[in-house]
């Protein structure tokens, strides 16, 4: 924008110091510090590049913080839409690639629900079965 009506990219404070953004990504996967981000941030960007078919693209953002806490949680916001969308391979490669046999034994499992849920009992007991052995239930119950 050009011209005497164009407004300033960067303002200027009432301190005259120049004003910016807290966090700027240019891209989902651009590098961003993992404490600059959290859970609720990429899994809302995971969901949102799902829904519109990018789902290699979700699948990398959310491998990116694989090692992080919630990254199991940012995985199970996707892993519905995965799933709903046939990508049940997508899903099971993602959950293998999560760092703690924890975190993936709890995304077998709320996959697994929803796997019972959109009429796919056999892929969901094998999702459970694999939560089961991850979680080292085995033979417990």
């Amino acid at each position: 924008m050009t011209g005497a009506n164009a407004a300033p990219v960067i303002e200027q404070t009432a301190s005259g110091k120049l004003a910016s953004p807290l966090l700027f990504v240019q891209h989902p996967l651009s590098p961003v510090p993992a404490n600059a981000l959290n859970s609720e941030v990429v899994s809302a960007i995971a969901v949102a590049l799902a829904k519109v078919g990018q789902y290699d693209r979700a699948l990398q953002l959310i491998q990116r913080f694989r090692s992080e806490p919630w990254s199991a949680k940012a995985l199970s916001s996707i892993a519905p839409t995965l799933i709903e969308t046939g990508k049940i391979d997508r899903a099971l490669q993602a959950i293998e690639g999560l760092e703690s046999q924890q975190q993936q034994a709890l995304a077998f499992a709320e996959s697994a629900s929803d796997l019972a849920e959109i009429g796919q009992p056999e892929q969901a007991i094998m999702f459970i079965d694999r939560a089961i052995t991850l979680a080292g239930l085995s033979g417990k119950f």
